[in-house]
């Protein structure tokens, strides 16, 4: 066991307890350690609370305020301060590190290498990793070489991202889902395809070290709960189904009709209320079977309606260790299938090697349609690769980052309309509107032509935002997480047009 000490703030937000002074003497005098929110440090300037933590879930925006989105996103590999691979976000390249691994030599830096001179940054996380890897000899200790799994060891300021390695389950036959669904509820043994159809199960998680003790770390992280939520309302359906006679005979009919159903929970838990849509629309045509089917169906509806929680301001803290059991993967290995962990953190490397000065240049122009840099920061990436050239000693590397510095500033120009424009297309489809209400980005836009149509699509944004209460939609989205998201669509919009070349 370790304390955690808290410094006091002003911007408490409520709440406190007492920890030993001394942790040598649990007995002893107290420290009155308040509660805060999470906050960050401008240079001279005093804490400000972090807003953002009241808006997001997902746990991959969460981990960004506490490693950083202005660098590159990298894996570390082997011990100490690691060797660096840029790694794409929710794409990392787990099947190129599962084939290193077993059919190669090295250690992590020979695994860094390996990833930076070939080029691979990402990878399809739903292909299931090669069995040379995961049926190989000595498997753990291979893994602590490189520094991955339960031999990934983050520090301070530094992440974890476990992610899953195998095939998203496809829909299957409703004859077969029944038949499983049948066999679940008996408590009878399940074949793979029929665990497949009920799984519950994360694609990845991430999660930032906020302090250490010795071989023990605190992470602040925060997950999705939208996932968890469509676990519980799925074993909702399944429970009705059980439950009312009509409901499983109208499944039976479309049984017999060889009609599919998807094996993932949340889509299964849709085309479930697409089933309800689809019966009332029948109005009077609809049979005695189908409308207690349709009564069914909405009882779980109304069910979930009270199930909603506040996710976004559900983030915590959680503790990891050296000892058995204790390390990131271990904790969270059996919530995902096939899973690899990652050590990742913000590039920190002063002597990149060749192939990622050039990777950073073409890198930092593409980030800036996902924000992952500002639009300013995108082209500043591109002056310090410029401004690092002559460390090249490279002709023709300086020749190649030369070119394509040269051509940030007309890509940084479209490509900021472009992300103006799919920001306010994703805003208008989460308020129910057509993509054709959103203005046209300009052709061949120039520093002058991003201020009026950042204005255009504010001025677009900024009803939807104050009224949003007047929207209702199929989805279970609370109003306060609509206005968040229309907020940010709008705030990106205009730091898109405040961009500066050169």
């Amino acid at each position: 066991m370790f304390f955690v000490h808290l410094l006091r703030d002003p911007l408490d937000a409520g709440g406190s307890l007492d920890a030993p002074q001394d942790v040598t003497l649990p007995n002893g005098a107290t420290l009155n350690l308040h509660m805060v929110k999470p906050g960050k440090i401008e240079t001279g300037m005093a804490p400000q609370v972090l807003e953002k933590f009241g808006q997001i879930s997902e746990c991959n925006s969460f981990i960004k305020y506490i490693i950083g989105d202005i660098n590159d996103r990298v894996a570390v590999f082997g011990p100490g301060q690691g060797s660096e691979a840029i790694v794409k976000e929710e794409k990392e390249p787990t099947q190129e590190i599962a084939n290193f691994a077993s059919t190669q030599v090295g250690n992590g830096q020979a695994l860094a290498n390996h990833l930076t001179t070939s080029g691979v940054t990402s990878s399809d996380h739903n292909i299931a990793l090669p069995n040379t890897y995961k049926n190989m000899g000595g498997k753990n200790a291979r893994d602590n070489v490189l520094g991955i799994n339960s031999g990934a060891k983050a520090g301070v300021g530094e992440g974890y991202v476990i992610t899953q390695g195998s095939p998203m389950p496809d829909s299957v036959t409703i004859r077969s889902w029944l038949t499983g669904l049948d066999k679940k509820i008996a408590g009878s043994a399940l074949n793979s395809a029929e665990i497949d159809m009920f799984k519950h199960k994360w694609g990845y998680h991430y999660a930032g070290i906020v302090a250490a003790v010795g071989d023990d770390a605190v992470s602040l992280e925060n997950y999705n709960r939208g996932t968890q939520l469509s676990w519980a309302i799925d074993d909702l359906y399944n429970e009705k189904i059980q439950a009312v006679v009509e409901l499983r005979n109208y499944l039976e009919t479309l049984a017999n009709k060889n009609k599919t159903i998807p094996s993932i929970p949340k889509l299964r838990n849709q085309w479930f209320r697409d089933l309800e849509a689809e019966i009332n629309e029948l109005g009077k045509k609809a049979s005695a079977e189908q409308l207690a089917a349709r009564d069914a169906l909405n009882e779980v509806a109304k069910a979930t309606k009270g199930m909603e929680i506040g996710a976004s301001e559900l983030w915590h803290f959680k503790m990891y260790g050296t000892g058995a059991g204790q390390s990131f993967h271990e904790q969270w290995e059996g919530s995902l299938d096939d899973p690899t962990t990652m050590r990742i953190r913000q590039s920190e490397a002063s002597d990149l090697t060749k192939t990622r000065y050039v990777n950073q240049v073409e890198s930092a122009i593409g980030m800036l349609y996902g924000e992952k840099v500002s639009p300013a920061a995108a082209y500043k990436l591109a002056e310090i690769a410029a401004n690092d050239l002559p460390a090249l000693r490279n002709a023709t590397t300086r020749d190649i980052i030369t070119t394509k510095v040269n051509s940030v500033e007309t890509k940084v120009f479209e490509l900021a309309v472009t992300a103006m424009h799919d920001w306010a297309v994703d805003a208008a489809a989460l308020m129910g509107k057509k993509a054709t209400i959103v203005p046209d980005a300009p052709n061949k836009p120039t520093q002058n032509s991003l201020k009026p149509y950042s204005d255009e699509l504010t001025n677009l944004i900024q009803p939807w935002e104050s009224k949003g209460w007047a929207i209702k939609k199929k989805s279970k989205q609370s109003l306060s997480d609509r206005r968040a998201q229309l907020a940010e669509f709008k705030r990106k919009i205009v730091a898109a047009s405040l961009i500066v070349v050169g």
